[in-house]
């Protein structure tokens, strides 16, 4: 029987993996080098690199950067969870 390790580390690692490949996916779209995106969103290529391969999660304004520098929106949606029910 196979275990699947549910951790917030093991989640918090995909979510690292999951962005860096989204990121990675659309840059090569657009048919831009690491040091392009750098050069238009302000980004270090390192820390795009790091981000690409799931390796760092981009603080928010780092995420906005890039995002900005490939042409694509970002929706943040927080939320305040319902209250517990009273007994």
């Amino acid at each position: 029987m196979t275990e699947l390790d549910f951790s917030p580390t093991t989640l918090i690692a995909a979510d690292r993996a999951a962005l860096g490949a989204l990121l990675a996916e659309r840059r090569k779209a657009l048919g831009i080098t690491q040091r392009d995106l750098e050069r238009v969103s302000g980004v270090p290529q390192g820390k795009i690199s790091r981000i690409e391969r799931g390796q760092s999660y981009p603080a928010l304004v780092t995420l906005t950067q890039i995002v900005d520098g490939l042409g694509l929106t970002m929706h943040l949606r927080i939320a305040v969870p319902p209250e517990a029910p009273r007994m």
